[in-house]
Protein backbone atom coordinates (compact mmCIF):
# COMPACT_ATOMS: atom_id res chain seq x y z
CA UNK A 1 0.00 0.00 0.00
CA UNK A 2 2.87 2.85 0.97
CA UNK A 3 4.22 2.08 -2.71
CA UNK A 4 1.33 2.43 -4.50
CA UNK A 5 0.68 5.51 -2.71
CA UNK A 6 4.09 6.77 -3.49
CA UNK A 7 3.87 5.96 -6.96
CA UNK A 8 0.64 8.21 -7.32
CA UNK A 9 2.30 10.86 -5.56
CA UNK A 10 5.39 10.84 -7.63
CA UNK A 11 3.24 11.01 -10.58
CA UNK A 12 0.85 13.86 -9.06
CA UNK A 13 4.24 16.01 -8.73
CA UNK A 14 5.64 15.72 -12.46
CA UNK A 15 2.42 16.22 -13.89
CA UNK A 16 1.07 12.91 -14.94
CA UNK A 17 -1.73 12.78 -12.33
CA UNK A 18 -4.55 14.57 -10.98
CA UNK A 19 -7.18 14.66 -8.34
CA UNK A 20 -10.87 14.90 -9.09
CA UNK A 21 -13.18 14.81 -6.16
CA UNK A 22 -10.83 12.72 -3.92
CA UNK A 23 -9.61 10.10 -6.69
CA UNK A 24 -6.45 10.62 -8.77
CA UNK A 25 -6.65 9.93 -12.64
CA UNK A 26 -3.74 8.96 -15.00
CA UNK A 27 -3.60 11.67 -18.02
CA UNK A 28 -2.23 9.40 -20.90
CA UNK A 29 -1.39 12.83 -22.98
CA UNK A 30 1.27 13.04 -20.23
CA UNK A 31 2.97 10.22 -21.62
CA UNK A 32 4.75 9.95 -25.39
CA UNK A 33 3.95 6.82 -27.18
CA UNK A 34 1.14 6.10 -25.25
CA UNK A 35 -0.45 2.96 -26.10
CA UNK A 36 1.94 1.45 -28.41
CA UNK A 37 2.16 -1.74 -27.09
CA UNK A 38 -1.08 -2.53 -28.38
CA UNK A 39 -1.05 0.07 -31.65
CA UNK A 40 -3.50 2.31 -30.13
CA UNK A 41 -3.77 5.09 -33.14
CA UNK A 42 -4.13 8.22 -30.77
CA UNK A 43 -5.79 10.28 -33.37
CA UNK A 44 -8.81 9.20 -32.19
CA UNK A 45 -8.13 10.53 -28.54
CA UNK A 46 -11.22 12.74 -27.61
CA UNK A 47 -10.33 16.66 -27.35
CA UNK A 48 -12.91 17.13 -24.29
CA UNK A 49 -11.29 15.42 -21.07
CA UNK A 50 -13.06 11.87 -20.23
CA UNK A 51 -12.28 10.13 -16.89
CA UNK A 52 -12.96 6.54 -16.22
CA UNK A 53 -13.19 5.70 -13.00
CA UNK A 54 -13.63 2.00 -12.92
CA UNK A 55 -11.04 -0.80 -12.42
CA UNK A 56 -11.83 -2.29 -15.17
CA UNK A 57 -14.75 -2.71 -18.10
CA UNK A 58 -16.00 -5.10 -19.77
CA UNK A 59 -15.19 -6.45 -23.50
CA UNK A 60 -12.33 -5.35 -25.84
CA UNK A 61 -13.29 -1.62 -26.07
CA UNK A 62 -10.16 0.96 -25.12
CA UNK A 63 -10.85 3.59 -22.81
CA UNK A 64 -10.23 6.78 -24.71
CA UNK A 65 -9.36 8.89 -21.54
CA UNK A 66 -7.86 9.20 -18.32
CA UNK A 67 -7.74 6.17 -15.77
CA UNK A 68 -8.31 5.95 -12.65
CA UNK A 69 -5.17 5.32 -10.04
CA UNK A 70 -6.76 6.16 -6.38
CA UNK A 71 -9.95 5.44 -5.38
CA UNK A 72 -11.14 8.00 -2.38
CA UNK A 73 -13.28 6.15 -0.14
CA UNK A 74 -16.98 6.84 0.70
CA UNK A 75 -19.21 6.33 3.47
CA UNK A 76 -19.76 2.96 1.93
CA UNK A 77 -16.77 2.00 1.46
CA UNK A 78 -15.49 -1.10 3.33
CA UNK A 79 -11.81 -1.90 1.86
CA UNK A 80 -9.77 1.26 2.69
CA UNK A 81 -6.31 2.45 3.90
CA UNK A 82 -5.38 5.55 5.74
CA UNK A 83 -2.28 7.01 3.39
CA UNK A 84 -0.47 9.83 2.92
CA UNK A 85 -2.79 10.48 0.10
CA UNK A 86 -6.04 10.19 2.34
CA UNK A 87 -8.41 7.32 2.93
CA UNK A 88 -8.68 5.17 -0.45
CA UNK A 89 -7.43 2.10 -1.86
CA UNK A 90 -5.51 1.73 -5.47
CA UNK A 91 -6.82 1.42 -8.20
CA UNK A 92 -5.85 -2.27 -10.07
CA UNK A 93 -4.37 -0.70 -12.40
CA UNK A 94 -1.63 0.38 -10.26
CA UNK A 95 -1.44 -2.80 -8.30
CA UNK A 96 0.69 -4.32 -10.30
CA UNK A 97 3.67 -1.12 -10.94
CA UNK A 98 3.66 -1.78 -6.84
CA UNK A 99 4.55 -5.14 -6.51
CA UNK A 100 6.97 -4.88 -9.26
CA UNK A 101 8.98 -1.75 -7.69
CA UNK A 102 9.08 -3.20 -4.01
CA UNK A 103 9.99 -6.63 -4.99
CA UNK A 104 12.03 -6.39 -8.22
CA UNK A 105 12.82 -2.73 -8.69
CA UNK A 106 12.55 -0.11 -11.73
CA UNK A 107 13.48 -2.14 -14.73
CA UNK A 108 12.92 -5.85 -15.69
CA UNK A 109 13.71 -8.17 -18.89
CA UNK A 110 10.38 -9.51 -19.39
CA UNK A 111 6.58 -8.50 -18.64
CA UNK A 112 4.16 -11.20 -19.21
CA UNK A 113 0.17 -11.68 -18.96
CA UNK A 114 -2.34 -13.10 -21.36
CA UNK A 115 -3.12 -11.52 -24.53
CA UNK A 116 -6.31 -9.99 -23.14
CA UNK A 117 -4.39 -7.55 -21.22
CA UNK A 118 -2.83 -5.80 -24.05
CA UNK A 119 -6.46 -4.07 -24.25
CA UNK A 120 -5.68 -1.50 -21.90
CA UNK A 121 -4.13 -2.85 -18.75
CA UNK A 122 -0.67 -3.95 -19.87
CA UNK A 123 -0.14 0.05 -21.58
CA UNK A 124 -1.40 1.51 -18.68
CA UNK A 125 1.29 -0.18 -17.00
CA UNK A 126 3.98 0.58 -18.96
CA UNK A 127 2.64 4.57 -18.67
CA UNK A 128 3.14 4.11 -14.94
CA UNK A 129 5.97 2.48 -14.66
CA UNK A 130 8.02 5.00 -17.21
CA UNK A 131 6.14 8.06 -15.64
CA UNK A 132 7.19 7.03 -12.36
CA UNK A 133 10.87 5.92 -13.18
CA UNK A 134 12.06 7.89 -15.71
CA UNK A 135 13.54 5.24 -17.39
CA UNK A 136 12.71 2.16 -19.72
CA UNK A 137 11.08 0.00 -17.85
CA UNK A 138 10.59 -3.99 -19.73
CA UNK A 139 12.93 -5.08 -22.58
CA UNK A 140 10.10 -7.48 -23.69
CA UNK A 141 6.80 -8.33 -23.43
CA UNK A 142 5.10 -11.89 -23.77
CA UNK A 143 1.31 -11.96 -24.22
CA UNK A 144 0.34 -16.02 -23.96
CA UNK A 145 -3.14 -16.26 -25.46
CA UNK A 146 -5.82 -18.30 -23.71
CA UNK A 147 -6.74 -21.67 -21.83
CA UNK A 148 -9.38 -23.77 -23.37
CA UNK A 149 -11.03 -26.20 -22.32
CA UNK A 150 -12.17 -29.57 -24.46
CA UNK A 151 -12.51 -26.69 -26.94
CA UNK A 152 -14.34 -23.85 -25.22
CA UNK A 153 -12.61 -21.14 -23.51
CA UNK A 154 -12.65 -21.33 -19.65
CA UNK A 155 -14.32 -19.22 -17.40
CA UNK A 156 -16.68 -19.71 -14.57
CA UNK A 157 -20.01 -18.85 -16.61
CA UNK A 158 -19.39 -22.09 -18.37
CA UNK A 159 -18.17 -24.06 -15.35
CA UNK A 160 -15.20 -25.19 -16.73
CA UNK A 161 -12.71 -23.58 -14.60
CA UNK A 162 -9.56 -25.88 -13.67
CA UNK A 163 -7.77 -25.59 -10.51
CA UNK A 164 -4.28 -26.89 -9.82
CA UNK A 165 -5.91 -28.37 -6.62
CA UNK A 166 -7.97 -30.62 -8.75
CA UNK A 167 -5.24 -32.29 -10.47
CA UNK A 168 -3.11 -33.33 -7.49
CA UNK A 169 -6.40 -34.35 -5.62
CA UNK A 170 -7.08 -36.58 -8.90
CA UNK A 171 -3.14 -38.07 -8.05
CA UNK A 172 -0.93 -35.74 -10.19
CA UNK A 173 2.21 -34.65 -9.51
CA UNK A 174 2.65 -30.73 -9.57
CA UNK A 175 6.00 -31.34 -11.66
CA UNK A 176 3.71 -33.27 -14.34
CA UNK A 177 0.78 -31.00 -14.09
CA UNK A 178 3.23 -28.23 -14.79
CA UNK A 179 5.39 -29.83 -17.72
CA UNK A 180 1.82 -30.00 -19.18
CA UNK A 181 0.88 -26.51 -19.57
CA UNK A 182 4.19 -25.15 -20.66
CA UNK A 183 4.55 -27.74 -23.08
CA UNK A 184 3.50 -25.45 -25.96
CA UNK A 185 4.42 -22.26 -27.59
CA UNK A 186 2.88 -19.07 -25.47
CA UNK A 187 1.40 -17.15 -28.11
CA UNK A 188 -0.64 -20.56 -29.05
CA UNK A 189 -3.55 -21.52 -27.48
CA UNK A 190 -3.79 -24.31 -25.42
CA UNK A 191 -6.77 -26.56 -25.23
CA UNK A 192 -6.87 -29.13 -22.24
CA UNK A 193 -8.08 -32.52 -22.88
CA UNK A 194 -7.56 -35.15 -19.70
CA UNK A 195 -6.23 -37.49 -22.23
CA UNK A 196 -3.39 -34.84 -23.35
CA UNK A 197 -2.46 -34.61 -19.65
CA UNK A 198 -1.89 -38.21 -19.22
CA UNK A 199 0.00 -38.50 -22.51
CA UNK A 200 2.46 -36.01 -20.53
CA UNK A 201 2.84 -37.81 -18.14
CA UNK A 202 4.16 -40.52 -19.67
CA UNK A 203 6.41 -38.41 -21.69
CA UNK A 204 7.90 -36.76 -18.94
CA UNK A 205 8.27 -40.79 -17.10
CA UNK A 206 9.99 -41.62 -20.46
CA UNK A 207 12.46 -38.12 -19.85
CA UNK A 208 13.89 -38.80 -16.44
CA UNK A 209 14.08 -42.51 -16.96
CA UNK A 210 16.42 -41.65 -19.94
CA UNK A 211 17.87 -39.10 -17.43
CA UNK A 212 18.66 -42.16 -15.05
CA UNK A 213 20.18 -43.96 -17.13
CA UNK A 214 22.67 -41.65 -18.81
CA UNK A 215 23.34 -39.85 -15.55
CA UNK A 216 24.07 -42.99 -13.27
CA UNK A 217 27.45 -42.73 -12.80
CA UNK A 218 27.78 -39.17 -12.18
CA UNK A 219 27.82 -39.82 -8.56
CA UNK A 220 31.31 -41.32 -9.03
CA UNK A 221 32.70 -38.09 -10.04
CA UNK A 222 32.75 -34.69 -8.51
CA UNK A 223 30.60 -31.69 -9.46
CA UNK A 224 32.84 -30.12 -12.85
CA UNK A 225 33.48 -26.75 -12.57
CA UNK A 226 33.14 -26.77 -16.39
CA UNK A 227 30.91 -28.26 -19.11
CA UNK A 228 32.79 -28.90 -21.84
CA UNK A 229 32.38 -32.49 -22.64
CA UNK A 230 30.29 -32.65 -26.20
CA UNK A 231 27.70 -35.15 -24.81
CA UNK A 232 27.10 -32.15 -21.98
CA UNK A 233 27.61 -29.41 -24.80
CA UNK A 234 24.81 -30.91 -26.71
CA UNK A 235 22.46 -31.25 -24.56
CA UNK A 236 22.16 -27.94 -23.61
CA UNK A 237 22.84 -26.48 -26.83
CA UNK A 238 19.72 -28.18 -28.13
CA UNK A 239 17.49 -27.03 -25.48
CA UNK A 240 18.51 -23.26 -25.56
CA UNK A 241 18.54 -22.67 -29.11
CA UNK A 242 15.04 -23.50 -29.31
CA UNK A 243 14.17 -21.57 -26.29
CA UNK A 244 15.82 -18.34 -27.00
CA UNK A 245 13.84 -18.73 -30.53
CA UNK A 246 10.69 -16.69 -28.67
CA UNK A 247 10.95 -19.42 -25.90
CA UNK A 248 9.41 -22.05 -27.72
CA UNK A 249 9.23 -24.82 -24.67
CA UNK A 250 7.73 -27.07 -27.13
CA UNK A 251 10.12 -27.06 -29.80
CA UNK A 252 13.24 -27.34 -26.79
CA UNK A 253 11.53 -30.01 -24.79
CA UNK A 254 11.41 -31.99 -28.61
CA UNK A 255 15.02 -31.05 -29.04
CA UNK A 256 16.11 -32.04 -25.49
CA UNK A 257 14.09 -35.52 -25.27
CA UNK A 258 15.75 -36.47 -28.84
CA UNK A 259 18.85 -35.61 -27.83
CA UNK A 260 18.52 -37.28 -24.00
CA UNK A 261 17.25 -40.63 -25.61
CA UNK A 262 20.37 -41.24 -28.55
CA UNK A 263 23.08 -39.98 -25.92
CA UNK A 264 21.15 -42.34 -23.21
CA UNK A 265 20.83 -45.23 -25.93
CA UNK A 266 24.67 -44.79 -27.04
CA UNK A 267 25.60 -44.56 -23.15
CA UNK A 268 24.13 -48.32 -23.12
CA UNK A 269 27.10 -49.45 -25.60
CA UNK A 270 29.88 -47.05 -24.84
CA UNK A 271 29.79 -46.62 -21.02
CA UNK A 272 30.38 -42.79 -20.46
CA UNK A 273 32.98 -42.11 -18.14
CA UNK A 274 32.02 -40.65 -14.83
CA UNK A 275 33.52 -36.94 -15.21
CA UNK A 276 31.06 -37.15 -18.53
CA UNK A 277 28.29 -38.51 -16.76
CA UNK A 278 28.56 -35.51 -14.15
CA UNK A 279 28.63 -32.67 -16.92
CA UNK A 280 25.73 -33.90 -18.15
CA UNK A 281 23.77 -33.99 -14.98
CA UNK A 282 24.98 -30.29 -14.44
CA UNK A 283 23.62 -30.05 -17.71
CA UNK A 284 20.03 -31.51 -17.17
CA UNK A 285 19.95 -29.25 -13.76
CA UNK A 286 20.64 -26.16 -15.55
CA UNK A 287 17.70 -27.55 -18.07
CA UNK A 288 15.61 -28.22 -15.28
CA UNK A 289 15.87 -25.19 -13.17
CA UNK A 290 13.97 -23.40 -16.09
CA UNK A 291 12.00 -26.10 -17.20
CA UNK A 292 11.20 -27.00 -13.17
CA UNK A 293 9.49 -30.48 -14.00
CA UNK A 294 12.00 -32.89 -11.59
CA UNK A 295 14.17 -34.35 -14.75
CA UNK A 296 16.58 -35.48 -12.27
CA UNK A 297 13.74 -36.81 -9.85
CA UNK A 298 14.96 -40.55 -8.60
Amino acid sequence: MDTAAEIIRALIDRGHAYRHEGDVYFDPLTYPGFGRLYGLDMSQWPKERIRFDQDTYPGDQWNLGDFILWHACGSNDTVCWDTPLGRGRPSWNVQDPAMIVKHLGLQIDIHGGAVDNLFRHHDYILAIMESYSQRKYANFWLHGELLLVDGEKMSKSEGNVLYAEDFFDQGYSPEAVRFHFINGHYRQPIDFRRQRLDDTVGRLDRLTAATRQLCRAAEEASAPDTLNAPEAVELLAAFAAHMNDDLHVADAVDALEQTLLRLADSEKQTQLDPSTCAQCTAALNRIDSVLQVGLLSA
